[in-house]
């Protein structure tokens, strides 16, 4: 499957799914203007190609054809992102991405995740009882 329509069948099935998501453009360009050069980035690199939030995580989503393969900078953002306790999927297909997500809305995993990891506590109502 060709990057383009494995990440707009990604993108349909997190609309399908009411998921918070958008696509995020990487890169830069440059230009001159009077006289003065310019540059402008877009976004951090090695970003992955779909920024999603589910129940309060941090989801990227790297959207690879299926003989594509990871660049250093896309290594080093994922390393960095599961440090900071977010989710990073590499995916060639929506089923992919289903596979990680799917279980998460189903059961809270990602609630529970980050009440635990991001909160510090299970997540469960703390009111003293009488």
């Amino acid at each position: 499957m060709k990057e383009s329509d494995a990440q707009k069948q990604i993108m349909d099935w997190l609309r399908l799914y009411r998921i918070f998501h958008y696509r995020q453009n990487t890169g830069g360009m440059s230009g001159a203007y009077k006289g003065k050069r310019w540059f402008v980035r877009f976004a951090k690199p090695g970003a992955p190609d779909i920024i999603a939030v589910v129940n309060g995580l941090y989801v990227g989503i790297e959207v690879k054809a299926s003989d594509g393969k990871q660049s250093d900078k896309q290594r080093e953002f994922q390393a960095e992102l599961e440090a900071a306790q977010g989710v990073y999927i590499l995916a060639r297909n929506a089923a992919d991405v289903e596979a990680k997500l799917g279980p998460m809305l189903r059961d809270g995993t990602a609630k529970k995740f980050v009440a635990e990891r991001v909160l510090g506590h299970s997540g469960e109502s703390h009111e003293a009882k009488s």
